[in-house]
């Protein structure tokens, strides 16, 4: 699920929106600072990906000298 990051330039924090769905789209401009309700700043930054099957590291197909 898609997690998306914003700043408030006026409190100095950070706040952590998580999307329910990954279809789901989040409108920036609907976001505001839930301490001094001004708008936040969205923070892009690169996503971490996960792989769970094999093929994906150099060690495995690589064939073996003996």
């Amino acid at each position: 699920m898609p997690m998306y990051y914003y700043h408030c330039d006026v409190c100095n924090i950070d706040v952590e929106q998580f999307a329910t769905s990954p279809k789901e789209k989040i409108d920036d401009r609907d976001m505001f600072c839930p301490t001094c309700d001004s708008s936040l700043k969205r923070i892009f930054n690169v996503p971490t990906v996960l792989y769970m099957t094999n093929g994906f590291y150099t060690t495995d197909n690589k064939e073996k000298n003996n």
